[in-house]
């Protein structure tokens, strides 16, 4: 059983063509991608400033009197 496990292991690594950068391109390539889109969505979101309760009510006792 041993010997046979030992012989595909063998007869793996012997034909296995390692892809390099072309196998980690595509990771970097997704979290490069990730981290720009979240980055533009931060960018493009507004925040509209509210008014705070002293401007209602200062409104509020303007329009009373």
């Amino acid at each position: 059983m041993s010997s046979d496990l030992d012989k595909r292991v063998e007869e793996f690594f012997r034909t296995y063509q390692d892809r390099g950068m072309k196998k980690w391109a595509g990771f970097y390539l997704s979290d490069y991608t990730a981290k720009i889109n979240k980055d533009k969505k931060r960018r493009n979101t507004v925040y509209i400033k509210k008014k705070n309760n002293a401007d209602c009510k200062i409104k509020l006792n303007t329009l009373e009197k």
